[in-house]
């Protein structure tokens, strides 16, 4: 049989329950900006009824309840959506990181302006062509030799800037591998803290919610796989092997090539090289193996030609300076070779300098075919390779041969804009979503509070009611025959 005081225990459980709810509607209030957060929610529900069936309960009209308590409160979140934007952020992270290193690559060019390789290329074959209508002229000589410095001296600054290009990019590989290693024992020391609240029966949405926010960050670093295990806690995967698997983490090394002293990532415990296809890092590597290294073969091979067929027609002819016994000199190269500088065979770009005549003096210039100080035909013929389709398997000259590499780096470019821009409006969809369902909404917020404000105030008046009674009962009640 329920007692007197029955009343003031339900009015009891509904305070608690409603000053709960308030609280978690607080903390929603609160965490409105933080990022990563998703909404709480107190879940109510009616405490058991009285009396319980049975043979010896009381004869009741039906069950009557006792009550309401918060049976739970959970977040509002979709797994599904936070899946996706985890999978989106790794191309995200992939194409801006891509984006910045080709960007940074077309600063290295810096065509088309004045000051790039193209503009010097062409002020050198104008002086050549200037020179075979003026073989006798030092001045037009004197022409020569310079813009002959002016891109030599561009094409090696060019290509000097991408070596600290290069080591820029794995000095970021291995501040990025810094970054996994933290972010994996952030995960799986919070997996450790999941697992005890939810052993103790509780649920740690704050501490779902950090994680997610960790795994989101890693997302954008490496391409993660995440699966669940029991207790709350996951595993997490980069290509195929273990990252973190419950609480423990494995972590990633940095090995320095021997060939490069670049650095090479290796599972910690293994000699296995990790596996990265997507994420910023993907974008680093490639960017330091791949995209920079091309450019620079593909300067070398310039130069290298360039040299090759400069010199080739430059032997024949003669120029103004005669030998001891009066004739003009010939055989003289206009640039340094392999035979002059054996660094020359590896790195043709960074050795791009004139010969020691030429540079001594413009009348080595081997203007003439025949030695006569007036004929200008073979600085004609100087100026005529440039036009010569060379390069690409003979379907290019020296200047288109450049003008189509620096076009396909600017292709390049706008590619990963283009992919940038794409994948921006994809993650913002999905962060819309995201908030749809887990973000707070003030206004929610203040309609719940005012709900759960008015609830408390009425069981607050229900236990004023029912001590009434008790009152009544304990005060007025018997007093006959005193």
């Amino acid at each position: 049989m329920r007692t007197t005081f029955f009343g003031i225990e339900i009015g009891r459980r509904a305070l608690q329950a409603q000053r709960l709810g308030l609280d978690v509607t607080g903390h929603n209030i609160a965490n409105a900006n933080t990022p990563g957060y998703s909404r709480q929610i107190a879940r109510l529900a009616t405490t058991p009824p009285y009396a319980a069936p049975g043979f010896s309960r009381p004869t009741t009209p039906g069950q009557l309840g006792t009550g309401v308590y918060v049976a739970q409160i959970t977040r509002a979140h979709d797994a599904f959506i936070q899946h996706q934007i985890n999978m989106e952020s790794q191309a995200k992270g992939y194409w801006e990181k891509r984006q910045q290193i080709l960007e940074e690559l077309e600063l290295t060019f810096l065509e088309p302006t004045d000051v790039g390789i193209r503009n010097a290329l062409d002020q050198f074959w104008q002086s050549l062509q200037d020179l075979s209508k003026n073989p006798e002229s030092e001045a037009a000589r004197a022409v020569v030799r310079e813009r002959a410095l002016v891109l030599t001296e561009t094409v090696r600054n060019t290509y000097a800037q991408f070596d600290p290009l290069r080591k820029h990019l794995d000095s970021q590989i291995r501040a990025g591998v810094v970054r996994i290693n933290s972010l994996a024992q952030q995960i799986a020391a919070l997996n450790a803290e999941i697992r005890k609240v939810i052993v103790s029966g509780d649920t740690p949405n704050d501490l779902f919610d950090k994680r997610d926010l960790l795994i989101e960050e890693l997302s954008r670093l490496v391409d993660v796989s995440v699966s669940e295990r029991q207790t709350g806690m996951i595993a997490v995967t980069i290509g195929g092997m273990t990252l973190v698997e419950g609480t423990n983490f494995r972590t990633i090394e940095v090995h320095n090539d021997p060939d490069t002293s670049f650095a090479k990532l290796i599972w910690s415990g293994s000699n296995r090289e990790v596996k990265i296809s997507s994420g910023e890092m993907r974008a680093l590597i490639e960017g330091r193996d791949e995209e920079v290294p091309y450019y620079m073969e593909q300067l070398n091979l310039l130069v290298k030609e360039i040299v090759q067929g400069i010199n080739a027609i430059h032997t024949d002819g003669y120029g103004l300076r005669t030998d001891e016994d009066g004739n003009p000199v010939t055989g003289i190269k206009f640039f340094k070779d392999d035979e002059d500088n054996a660094a020359f065979a590896t790195e043709p770009a960074a050795n791009f300098e004139l010969s020691d005549e030429i540079l001594s003096d413009p009348g080595y210039i081997a203007a003439s075919s025949n030695g006569r100080p007036g004929d200008g035909s073979n600085a004609l013929r100087m100026a005529q390779f440039f036009q010569e389709p060379r390069l690409l398997n003979g379907r290019a000259t020296p200047g288109e041969f450049l003008g189509a590499m620096v076009a396909g780096l600017g292709v390049k470019s706008q590619m990963a804009t283009s992919m940038l821009a794409h994948q921006d409006v994809l993650i913002g969809h999905l962060e819309r979503l995201r908030a749809s369902v887990s973000g707070v909404s003030i206004d929610e917020e203040m309609t719940n509070l005012i709900q759960y404000q008015h609830a408390y105030a009425a069981a607050a008046r229900l236990i004023t009611t029912v001590d009434e009674a008790i009152e009544m009962i304990i005060n007025r009640m018997g007093l006959v025959g005193r």
